[in-house]
């Protein structure tokens, strides 16, 4: 009788996540009667917008300079700009409130090690991102209303270090008409989004395990064990973060006791394979590296993992049957 056991692992690496929270700031109203040239909706003197980030970022390896954490298309705030009855020039005039990156074009330092931001807003009038700072005179149609936006962007800016993001930059833009109008618009980033720097690479992100043969008068009744067969996910880990996993049953994602529900193919009874680490056995959770997901463990710090050491084993659930039995589960990384 051949049981074999087949792995699949599948590595999201999911801690960072995710996209931005949009900032929406959409206003509507009725412009100030009197006047020609460009006016906000409501208020007429501008206002203030804070551009909200994910919550956490985690740069995937060691990320050349100049890669993209947080694009602008998902962290931006807008509003609606109306033009009256003439047409007219307007002039922006976007100014940064922070410390350039050196050799880096308008990218300006956070207190994060290694991470910049970028500030866009509309090109003219309805057009598409323009990488502030900058001065630009533009035509506006008259009677005619379009959604201006500023974003923000996270950028590398060399070696990247972990920690919160909490001293950003900032963007004033002003825009002015032929008319005197004058638009004030103050742009700040909430602070607060956390970046993981510590990473690992997975060096065997797909282990099929075989385990021995075994006879079905080997097992000594319901809950006796056979065939412990080591196993290892190498892995390759940066920097200094604690690295948590998360076991799940492919077969049945809701599984969350520790047996592993048998996959298609398998024809044994009475028998069903388990994974322990330590010597202890994993129960299953969701597919997702949020901290504190179900059945989560520490597996330790990046510095000090090198593999996640895991023992494969037959199970008697009751009446062995004599057949092949497999099982098939995936794992996600946390860094926190």
């Amino acid at each position: 009788m051949k049981h074999s056991f087949l792995r699949r692992i599948r590595h999201p690496l999911r801690a960072a996540a995710g996209l931005a929270v949009l900032g929406a700031a959409t206003l509507a109203g009725t412009p100030a009667r009197g006047a020609d040239g460009i006016a906000q909706a409501a208020p007429l003197n501008g206002s203030s917008y804070v551009i909200t980030l994910s919550p956490s970022y985690t740069p995937q390896g060691d990320p050349p300079v100049g890669t993209i954490l947080q694009d602008k298309e998902g962290a931006f705030v807008q509003t609606i700009i109306l033009t009256r009855v003439r047409t007219c020039t307007v002039q922006k005039r976007m100014r940064v409130n922070g410390t350039l990156v050196p050799g880096m074009e308008k990218t300006y330092r956070t207190n994060v090690a290694g991470i910049g931001v970028r500030f866009y807003t509309t090109r003219g009038w309805a057009g598409g991102w323009e990488l502030g700072p900058v001065d630009t005179n533009y035509y506006v149609p008259p009677s005619s209303r379009t959604t201006w936006r500023a974003a923000a962007e996270l950028v590398v800016t060399g070696p990247v270090e972990g920690g919160t993001l909490i001293t950003l930059p900032s963007l004033y833009v002003t825009m002015s008409d032929c008319y005197n109008n004058f638009l004030p618009f103050d742009i700040t980033i909430a602070p607060g989004a956390r970046i993981v720097s510590g990473t690992c690479l997975v060096t065997t992100p797909s282990v099929a395990v075989t385990l021995p043969p075994v006879n079905t008068r080997d097992f000594a009744g319901v809950g006796s064990t056979r065939g412990d067969t080591n196993l290892r996910i190498g892995l390759d880990c940066k920097r200094s973060a604690d690295v948590y996993v998360t076991l799940t049953d492919a077969t049945n994602p809701g599984n969350r006791g520790n047996l592993l529900t048998p996959a298609a193919g398998s024809t044994a009874e009475g028998v069903q394979l388990r994974l322990l680490h330590d010597g202890v056995p994993v129960a299953y959770g969701p597919d997702s590296a949020a901290a504190g997901n179900p059945n989560q463990w520490r597996l330790g710090a990046t510095g000090s993992v090198a593999e996640v050491p895991l023992t494969a084993q037959y199970v008697a659930t009751g009446t062995v049957k004599p057949g092949v039995v497999k099982g098939i589960a995936t794992f996600t990384l946390s860094y926190q």
